[in-house]
């Protein structure tokens, strides 16, 4: 079950169920809480513990807020470094020795995400000033400048199959079913039709 804070009021509305006799099953759905969790909410209530959490308990960080910042930057200059290497970085340059998933929290709490890259074609520098002094010089052509220009595309029809990956939702051992296989020929035919 995932984890949940409770607010104050939340608990001491637990602790008010177990004493009305509710089981520990049933509170837990309520609060959408792990049974251990009520009990253990209970047992503080019952000894006569304070349900918030004290302030200064539990674990302190490895890192301090600023080396945090230091590390989203590190991150932000060169955004290829996974998490082991920001991990790397805390050891040489502040002397903390963190883990993996402690790196990785700290550039998600920067909301840096590990993302797939998106894959664009590869524009040369020449190119881009080309596509730059093109967009400039035809700036301000009109509706009657464009129309007499020929518009071309062209579209790959295949006779045969798909290209692209498709996927199947298919149950374990089920592999070789012929309802989950996709049927391939050598030669998949194919047409291409262009106009302009």
């Amino acid at each position: 079950m995932p984890k949940t804070q409770l607010s104050k009021e939340s608990k001491e509305a637990l602790v008010r169920a177990k004493e009305r006799g509710d089981t520990d099953r049933v509170v837990a759905s309520q609060f959408a809480i792990g049974r251990g969790t009520v009990s253990r909410i209970y047992a503080r209530a019952r000894t006569a513990m304070p349900l918030t959490r004290l302030p200064g308990s539990g674990r302190r960080k490895k890192t301090t807020e600023r080396q945090a910042i230091a590390l989203q930057r590190i991150s932000k200059a060169d955004p290829r470094k996974t998490a082991a290497d920001i991990a790397k970085e805390a050891n040489t340059q502040f002397g903390v020795k963190i883990s993996r998933q402690t790196a990785s929290r700290i550039l998600e709490s920067a909301s840096l995400f590990a993302r797939r890259p998106a894959k664009k074609p590869l524009i040369s520098e020449k190119n881009r000033r080309a596509r730059l002094r093109f967009a400039k010089d035809h700036l301000t052509w009109t509706s009657a400048d464009w129309a007499k220009v020929l518009w071309s595309d062209e579209s790959k029809f295949n006779l045969f199959s798909s290209d692209g990956i498709r996927y199947v939702r298919r149950p374990p051992g089920k592999r070789y079913d012929v309802r989950y296989q996709v049927p391939t020929v050598k030669n998949s035919k194919s047409v291409m039709v262009w106009g302009g």
